[in-house]
């Protein structure tokens, strides 16, 4: 396993949190997370990039996105579109003194990263957030997970590129939030994370392209209110959380295998007693797997690693 670490510029704040992580069809990867300087994570926050360029082995220099906003910023999530290559970037302003009062607002670049369109709002709506990217599905179209800080619902849009997005499925009066979403042959995967007991991962699906969704099942997987991600390998799904019901450690990678609705054991990424948590994963055709996670609220860890590598418990 490759192991890195990401840490914010440093005029900007101690604190990182919050990060996601993107690969182009070049193969270049792309990091954003938010870094406050104070002890809460939701007043004088910035987003924060980096991009490892493919063929490298190290990443460029972490820099802030955007000058910075009369209000905190938070929950950025980056992705691309694969005709035009254009970089999209998703993210909340809070216009308020917390979450239940963010506004999802984007912004392009045309250049790799370089430079960035004027953020917009994507959604008047004040509460809903953004956590993790948007997926491919079937008709090339962008399928999104999003969530009401208010309600706990957790909402899903249909899209392309960032432009016009459209409701579909709904999950409400659940506590589930934060979905991170998984296609897997013909059926659309969701692992949600819960804002109350009990303290598992929850997972929903929907045949039809995201319009309806199967009512929520609970996992064996622990959850201590925290984020959880998932990616697929093959026709088997591995879900990265916290296996603890209280504490955030280990950060482990548990295996699922859907036609069977058999769990593997969880394989431990981090054991020490630090904060390790809001991970975000993506997987390659060909077995390789890139992730990056909170590391004690000080800094963002990446790390890469093989299908072998997981199944030998590293």
């Amino acid at each position: 396993m490759i192991a890195d670490f990401l840490y914010n510029p440093s005029h900007v704040g101690a604190n990182s949190h919050c990060s996601s992580l993107m690969r182009t069809r070049r193969g270049d990867l792309y990091a954003v997370w938010y870094c406050h300087p104070g002890d809460h994570e939701y007043q004088d926050a910035q987003i924060i990039l980096s991009r490892r360029v493919a063929g490298s082995e190290t990443w460029e220099k972490p820099r802030s996105v955007f000058d910075k906003f009369s209000s905190s910023s938070g929950n950025p999530i980056i992705f691309e579109d694969p005709i035009t290559e254009q970089l999209h970037l998703l993210f909340v302003l809070i216009k308020g003194r917390y979450w239940n009062d963010a506004i999802v607002h984007r912004a392009s670049s045309s250049d790799a990263g370089l430079t960035w369109s004027e953020p917009e709002v994507l959604w008047e709506k004040r509460g809903l957030m953004v956590r993790h990217p948007p997926r491919i599905i079937a008709g090339g179209k962008y399928l999104l997970a999003a969530y009401d800080e208010s309600s706990h619902d957790s909402l899903f849009f249909v899209g392309g590129a960032g432009n016009e997005w459209s409701e579909l499925g709904c999950l409400k009066g659940l506590g589930l939030i934060q979905g991170d979403i998984v296609p897997c042959g013909d059926t659309i995967h969701v692992f949600l994370r819960p804002t109350d007991d009990p303290r598992n991962v929850w997972r929903s699906y929907s045949m039809d392209g995201g319009n309806v969704w199967a009512s929520p099942e609970k996992t064996p997987l622990s959850c201590p209110l925290s984020g959880v991600a998932a990616f697929s390998l093959g026709e088997e799904i591995y879900v990265v959380h916290n296996d603890s019901e209280t504490k955030r450690y280990p950060l482990s990678v548990t295996r699922w295998s859907p036609s069977s609705d058999e769990w593997g054991k969880p394989v431990h990424l981090e054991t020490t007693e630090h904060e390790f948590s809001y991970p975000s994963f993506i997987a390659t055709g060909n077995g390789s797997v890139y992730g990056l996670y909170t590391f004690n609220r000080r800094m963002t860890k990446y790390v890469s690693f093989d299908r072998e590598e997981l199944e030998n418990g590293f």
